[in-house]
């Protein structure tokens, strides 16, 4: 996921059932227009299509819920599986410090 080199997908119920694995690991919500990271999540008791299907549906984070109401058709996802619990924790730790995604509640600090 660094330097966000993976593939993006856009934010539809199709793309998140056709694209997101069944696996846990890392996902981020993208702003097509300003390129921004709006979001780093984790699917560790889940997977990253599970977790996307609930984020898309309605997101328990209220700024990130705004965005997929009012901008969802701007917005793309990504994901990295990662199948080590403990580096999935450190990995968006680290992503939201250097992101700062705006609908993250721990900034970076």
């Amino acid at each position: 996921m660094s330097g966000m080199q993976r593939p993006k997908f856009p934010l539809r119920r199709i793309h998140i059932e056709t694209r997101a694995p069944d696996a846990p690991g890392l996902y981020g919500f993208w702003c097509r227009t300003n390129g921004k990271c709006i979001y780093v999540g984790k699917a560790e008791k889940q997977t990253i299509k599970a977790r996307l299907r609930q984020e898309w549906a309605n997101s328990h984070n209220k700024t990130l819920k705004m965005w997929i109401s009012a901008f969802g058709n701007f917005l793309d996802f990504c994901y990295l599986p990662v199948s080590q619990r403990g580096k999935i924790d450190r990995m968006e730790t680290m992503l939201i410090r250097a992101w700062n995604p705006e609908a993250n509640i721990r900034k970076k600090g």
